[in-house]
Protein backbone atom coordinates (compact mmCIF):
# COMPACT_ATOMS: atom_id res chain seq x y z
CA UNK A 1 0.00 0.00 0.00
CA UNK A 2 1.34 3.30 -1.11
CA UNK A 3 2.64 5.73 1.72
CA UNK A 4 2.97 2.81 4.83
CA UNK A 5 6.37 3.46 4.98
CA UNK A 6 8.86 6.21 5.81
CA UNK A 7 10.52 6.99 2.40
CA UNK A 8 14.62 6.93 2.32
CA UNK A 9 16.47 9.68 -0.43
CA UNK A 10 18.19 8.03 -2.98
CA UNK A 11 20.23 10.51 -5.25
CA UNK A 12 21.15 8.55 -8.47
CA UNK A 13 23.70 10.50 -10.58
CA UNK A 14 22.46 9.32 -14.33
CA UNK A 15 25.16 9.60 -16.83
CA UNK A 16 22.77 7.77 -19.18
CA UNK A 17 18.99 7.37 -18.93
CA UNK A 18 18.76 4.74 -15.88
CA UNK A 19 20.12 4.25 -12.95
CA UNK A 20 20.31 0.72 -11.03
CA UNK A 21 19.50 0.23 -7.18
CA UNK A 22 20.27 -3.16 -6.19
CA UNK A 23 18.85 -2.68 -2.48
CA UNK A 24 15.60 -3.51 -2.97
CA UNK A 25 13.77 -5.97 -1.49
CA UNK A 26 12.11 -8.87 -3.39
CA UNK A 27 8.36 -8.77 -4.24
CA UNK A 28 7.73 -5.16 -2.40
CA UNK A 29 6.03 -2.06 -3.75
CA UNK A 30 7.58 0.86 -3.67
CA UNK A 31 6.95 4.27 -4.01
CA UNK A 32 9.36 6.96 -6.64
CA UNK A 33 9.23 10.32 -7.78
CA UNK A 34 12.05 12.39 -9.52
CA UNK A 35 13.35 15.55 -9.36
CA UNK A 36 16.02 16.99 -11.70
CA UNK A 37 18.86 19.29 -10.25
CA UNK A 38 21.21 21.25 -12.33
CA UNK A 39 23.47 24.39 -12.04
CA UNK A 40 20.34 26.65 -12.98
CA UNK A 41 18.48 25.02 -9.57
CA UNK A 42 16.11 22.16 -9.57
CA UNK A 43 12.40 21.01 -10.83
CA UNK A 44 9.74 20.61 -9.03
CA UNK A 45 9.06 16.80 -7.93
CA UNK A 46 6.85 14.10 -10.23
CA UNK A 47 3.92 13.25 -9.42
CA UNK A 48 4.23 9.54 -7.12
CA UNK A 49 4.42 6.07 -9.11
CA UNK A 50 4.79 2.94 -7.69
CA UNK A 51 6.45 -0.23 -8.58
CA UNK A 52 6.24 -3.71 -7.46
CA UNK A 53 9.54 -5.96 -7.17
CA UNK A 54 9.82 -9.08 -8.79
CA UNK A 55 9.77 -12.50 -6.58
CA UNK A 56 12.92 -13.94 -5.35
CA UNK A 57 12.92 -16.97 -7.10
CA UNK A 58 15.50 -19.31 -8.91
CA UNK A 59 13.90 -17.97 -13.06
CA UNK A 60 11.43 -20.20 -14.63
CA UNK A 61 10.29 -23.45 -13.34
CA UNK A 62 13.41 -22.83 -10.57
CA UNK A 63 16.17 -22.59 -13.22
CA UNK A 64 18.57 -19.84 -12.82
CA UNK A 65 20.77 -18.85 -15.66
CA UNK A 66 24.37 -18.98 -14.07
CA UNK A 67 27.53 -17.79 -16.40
CA UNK A 68 30.89 -17.99 -14.36
CA UNK A 69 33.57 -15.98 -16.18
CA UNK A 70 36.34 -15.79 -16.75
CA UNK A 71 37.32 -19.56 -17.68
CA UNK A 72 40.23 -20.07 -17.54
CA UNK A 73 40.78 -17.64 -14.48
CA UNK A 74 43.49 -16.87 -12.69
CA UNK A 75 42.97 -14.51 -9.72
CA UNK A 76 39.61 -13.41 -9.63
CA UNK A 77 36.18 -15.36 -10.54
CA UNK A 78 32.87 -13.73 -11.40
CA UNK A 79 29.58 -15.76 -10.73
CA UNK A 80 26.34 -13.70 -12.88
CA UNK A 81 22.96 -14.47 -12.78
CA UNK A 82 20.22 -13.25 -15.01
CA UNK A 83 18.10 -12.21 -11.90
CA UNK A 84 18.07 -11.31 -8.31
CA UNK A 85 18.64 -13.92 -6.50
CA UNK A 86 17.27 -14.10 -2.79
CA UNK A 87 18.55 -14.81 0.73
CA UNK A 88 19.62 -18.77 1.42
CA UNK A 89 21.76 -19.32 -1.44
CA UNK A 90 25.08 -20.15 -0.81
CA UNK A 91 27.62 -21.29 -3.76
CA UNK A 92 30.49 -23.78 -2.73
CA UNK A 93 33.69 -23.85 -4.51
CA UNK A 94 34.88 -27.62 -4.31
CA UNK A 95 38.37 -29.59 -6.12
CA UNK A 96 38.05 -32.54 -8.28
CA UNK A 97 38.15 -34.55 -5.16
CA UNK A 98 35.21 -33.50 -3.46
CA UNK A 99 36.81 -31.09 -1.19
CA UNK A 100 34.93 -28.07 0.06
CA UNK A 101 37.59 -25.34 -0.32
CA UNK A 102 35.24 -22.06 -0.02
CA UNK A 103 31.44 -21.41 0.69
CA UNK A 104 29.83 -18.27 0.57
CA UNK A 105 26.34 -16.76 0.60
CA UNK A 106 24.12 -14.60 -1.92
CA UNK A 107 21.76 -12.35 -0.54
CA UNK A 108 19.86 -10.12 -3.36
CA UNK A 109 22.59 -9.89 -5.51
CA UNK A 110 23.45 -10.36 -9.89
CA UNK A 111 26.75 -11.10 -9.46
CA UNK A 112 29.53 -12.22 -6.84
CA UNK A 113 33.13 -11.68 -7.45
CA UNK A 114 35.32 -14.47 -6.00
CA UNK A 115 39.04 -14.61 -5.03
CA UNK A 116 40.54 -17.85 -5.96
CA UNK A 117 44.56 -16.36 -6.21
CA UNK A 118 45.06 -18.72 -3.40
CA UNK A 119 44.01 -21.71 -5.40
CA UNK A 120 46.49 -24.18 -7.03
CA UNK A 121 46.10 -24.47 -10.80
CA UNK A 122 43.36 -27.11 -11.58
CA UNK A 123 40.15 -27.85 -12.05
CA UNK A 124 37.10 -26.80 -10.01
CA UNK A 125 33.62 -26.73 -9.26
CA UNK A 126 31.39 -23.91 -8.33
CA UNK A 127 28.32 -25.81 -6.66
CA UNK A 128 24.85 -23.11 -6.41
CA UNK A 129 22.38 -24.45 -3.63
CA UNK A 130 19.20 -23.46 -2.51
CA UNK A 131 16.21 -25.20 -1.24
CA UNK A 132 15.12 -27.38 -4.07
CA UNK A 133 17.68 -25.88 -6.51
CA UNK A 134 21.44 -26.97 -7.31
CA UNK A 135 23.65 -26.70 -10.03
CA UNK A 136 26.95 -27.32 -10.53
CA UNK A 137 29.63 -25.44 -13.10
CA UNK A 138 33.34 -25.99 -13.22
CA UNK A 139 36.00 -23.82 -14.03
CA UNK A 140 39.61 -23.85 -14.38
CA UNK A 141 42.12 -21.79 -12.08
CA UNK A 142 45.64 -20.75 -14.51
CA UNK A 143 48.60 -19.60 -13.21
Amino acid sequence: MAGTAEWRYHPIALDKNYGKINTLDCNTIYEWQVQAICDAGASEWTDISTFTTLDCRLGNDDELSVQVYPNPATNTLFIETDELISENVSIEIHDVTGNKLQQLTLNNEELLELDISSLPAGLYFANILSEGFSQSIQFIKSN
